[in-house]
């Protein structure tokens, strides 16, 4: 069993859809009030519905219950409700999760990082101390570092609007970057845990 956490994120849902169509036990954590649509199609695929939060220490560890891999999305930066930010999500809450994992004797922790070539920000503090929890926990791991979801930043409410072929560049247009689609990260982070090779490395995406 497979435990995807961060499940109705656009990331952690294409994961479960992934893992689900290679016949996966997946037990997908959500909370209730997440995008009801979204609960519904993980329903629908067969996902194993836990119900519980990051900020729930208690949830945390009866989800954790009877898994084999952990794959953990969850953040705070696009899906924020009532409690959540960047220190009780991403931080704490991500390092509750690892600990309970541990407890549960989950054999395997996916997680994903940021690149640090943006600067130092409260974000990637938080990101890498969740990043040395889970190294040091003890299991094995995988840590895909992503650059930005070209679907995501390269889309129309963001500037770029390509059915029209209008795009609005930010800056003078010579910093370099690049771009990844989150379906390539979904698909190796569900290759991640079966692949020997992926244990204990940092993978640099984009």
């Amino acid at each position: 069993m497979i435990l995807v956490v961060g499940s109705t994120g656009l990331l952690g849902s294409e994961i479960c859809r992934r893992l689900r169509a290679r016949g996966k036990q997946v037990r997908a954590l959500a909370r209730r009030t997440a995008d009801p649509g979204r609960l519904k199609t993980l329903e629908a695929s067969g996902c194993q519905m836990a119900w519980g939060d990051l900020k729930d220490a208690a949830s945390l560890a009866q989800t954790c219950m009877g898994i084999e891999a952990v794959i953990s999305t969850a953040s705070s930066t696009l899906s924020r409700q009532q409690g959540d930010s960047i220190e009780s999500v991403d931080r704490l809450g991500q390092i509750a999760l690892v600990q309970a994992a541990k407890v549960a004797g989950v054999q395997h922790f996916t997680f994903f990082g940021l690149m640090k070539q943006y600067g130092d920000s409260p974000l990637i503090d938080a990101k890498l101390a969740f990043e040395e929890a889970v190294v040091s926990s003890g299991m094995l791991w995988t840590n895909l570092v992503a650059n930005f979801f070209m679907e995501v930043w390269l889309s129309p409410p963001l500037g770029f609007d390509y059915v029209n072929h209008n795009a609005v560049i930010y800056g003078d247009g010579r910093n370099p970057s690049s771009w990844v689609s989150y379906r390539d990260i979904a698909e190796m982070a569900v290759r991640a845990h079966e692949t020997d090779k992926a244990r204990n490395r940092r993978f640099m995406a984009g």
